[in-house]
């Protein structure tokens, strides 16, 4: 099998490995109800997630151990592992592609286990940045495209279809060739098959 031929995983994190989306439940729980007020424009079309997020996180106050408590009863969903497992045993590297920030993922997948640390060894994390300033929060975005109208935190068709390595390219942003699924992440929880690993759609091209 040629790299060009290589299969490579692509997964959201937030309510797909996360048992329930980090953000929301720091938005929650720590900020200003005025994040609300972003959420439905989001919703309604009238900003990007990237926008939403920056200004949402600017409304958090909370210390960092209060947030670390937070994410530290989220857990991940209990079928990560068997997917992990099959991926390592196919040879299928497994990489995080999240609108979502990398703070939250390294936490969570930190209390998820040595098992978990070993299948996502040599993986990527492609998220926003996060980071505390006393009971403020700072937010960067380093995965966005430039030219992309959508205003994405993290631009999810880009990164799949740039080299994680100079050993890994990819021919396409789809992992399997037979899917049709304009779904942006695989939800582990459902019944899968090899067959129907996927990657990002050209949505956000």
């Amino acid at each position: 099998m040629t790299d060009l031929q290589t299969p490579i995983l692509f997964l959201d994190f937030d309510g797909t490995i996360s048992r329930r989306d980090a953000v929301d439940a720091i938005l929650e729980t720590y900020a200003d109800p005025k994040w609300l007020t972003f959420e439905s424009e989001w919703q309604a079309g009238r900003m990007g997630s990237r926008d939403c997020l920056r200004a949402q996180m600017s409304l958090v106050r909370a210390s960092r151990k209060q947030i670390d408590a937070l994410l530290d009863d989220i857990g991940i969903d209990e079928f990560l592992v068997p997917l992990l497992e099959m991926c390592a045993m196919q040879h299928i590297p497994v990489h995080i592609i999240s609108d979502g920030f990398d703070y939250c993922i390294r936490r969570i997948l930190s209390g998820a286990g040595k098992r978990v640390a070993a299948l996502l060894r040599g993986g990527r994390v492609c998220a926003g940045h996060l980071e505390s300033r006393g009971h403020l929060w700072r937010t960067e975005f380093s995965f966005f495209h430039q030219t992309c109208g959508h205003g994405c935190a993290t631009c999810k068709a880009t990164r799949s279809r740039a080299p994680i390595s100079s050993s890994q390219k990819m021919a396409s942003p789809h992992i399997a060739p037979n899917n049709q699924s304009s779904t942006f992440h695989i939800r582990i929880s459902e019944r899968w098959l090899p067959a129907s690993i996927v990657g990002w759609q050209d949505e956000c091209s």
